[in-house]
């Protein structure tokens, strides 16, 4: 059997009669390691046995498990306990003498990793947009504050009658007003230039 992907053969009782070298090099085992095994005793590890016992004797009772059903995802296990994730899919056959499955095993677990990369780097850059939407929207009131202030003081004094007695302090509220939106406007800089 010469294949990139792991192919183990059994029998109804799932007792392993050959693997190929891609299940050898996958699993660790030598094909005389493993043969006549019950899968459930080398590849699937221990805490999946129950879950995986329970689909066989579905399978035994109605014909159809999730085994059945097309390629599924699983967790295998190695001869030296590493688990990997696994994508498989199980074929029957029947001949004049003998009935059992053809399963065939990929190792995903890059695949998987790339996934798990994939959603993390999406949620970061979902709370990124979420900090920055705040942040724009702080800024939004931080720089409104001092820009009513400046417009307004200056209306002040535009009008005929309190330019001389309030000129003074009118003015002082547009220079400090105009002092807090240069700072403002400057970390605003600092920021951008931070994040180029």
């Amino acid at each position: 059997m010469s294949s990139f992907d792991a192919i183990i053969i059994t029998d109804e009782k799932l007792k392993i009669k050959s693997i190929n070298k891609a299940a050898e090099n996958l699993f660790g085992y030598k094909s005389d390691d493993i043969i006549n095994s019950s899968i459930q005793n080398t590849i699937i590890p221990k805490e999946e046995i129950d879950s995986f016992e329970n689909e066989i004797n579905k399978y035994l009772t109605t014909g159809t498990c999730k085994f059945t059903n097309g390629s599924f995802e699983m967790v295998g296990c190695k001869k030296n306990n590493d688990k990997f994730f696994a994508e498989v899919s199980v074929t029957n056959y029947t001949t004049e003498t003998v009935r059992g499955c053809a399963i065939t095993i990929r190792d995903i677990s890059a695949r998987k990793q790339r996934e798990k990369e994939l959603v993390e780097a999406k949620q970061k850059a979902e709370e990124s947009d979420k900090l920055k939407s705040a942040f724009l929207a702080n800024m939004s009131h931080e720089i409104r504050t001092p820009m009513n202030s400046i417009i307004g003081f200056s209306e002040l004094l535009a009008k005929p009658g309190n330019f001389d007695k309030n000129k003074e302090k009118y003015l002082n509220f547009i220079i400090n007003s105009g002092k807090s939106l240069l700072n403002l406007i400057n970390d605003i800089i600092d920021i951008s230039k931070i994040e180029a």
